[in-house]
């Protein structure tokens, strides 16, 4: 491939878009991992993980940085999921997905000052 050839800035809107789906990719396995079912009573390490980062202290979240270069508002993404999850029904997410995302909701806003840094 002949990268003279292109138009100028074509690369780089190129790029911008394989690196919007990488944060969406990232995104998108953190909601995974939060919708991993708990054993026990007590998520796994990887939903742990993922709510620390979609979650945070609910104020903010390491998610926000990746939404941000996506043109996304954090706090409505992270309202958004987690009403999304506590409804009723959802044509996106599964019965079974909602309910371990709910348990592991709950347990990290009970545990969450374990797992928070002061800073954040």
């Amino acid at each position: 491939m002949n990268l003279n050839n292109f138009e100028e800035g074509l690369i780089d809107q190129i790029q911008a878009e394989r690196c919007k789906k990488l944060l969406w990719s990232v995104i998108n396995l953190a909601v995974q991992d939060a919708c991993l079912a708990p054993y026990a009573s007590k998520p796994s390490t990887d939903s742990i993980t993922a709510m620390r980062f979609l979650v945070g202290n609910e104020k903010e979240a390491g998610v926000d940085g990746y939404l941000m270069w996506l043109d996304v508002d954090g706090p409505e993404f992270r309202r958004r999921l987690v009403e999304a999850m506590f409804a009723e029904r959802h044509d996106k997410f599964p019965d079974i997905a909602r309910r371990a995302f709910r348990a592991n909701f709950n347990w990290w806003r009970k545990n969450r000052a374990n797992y928070i840094d002061d800073g954040e």
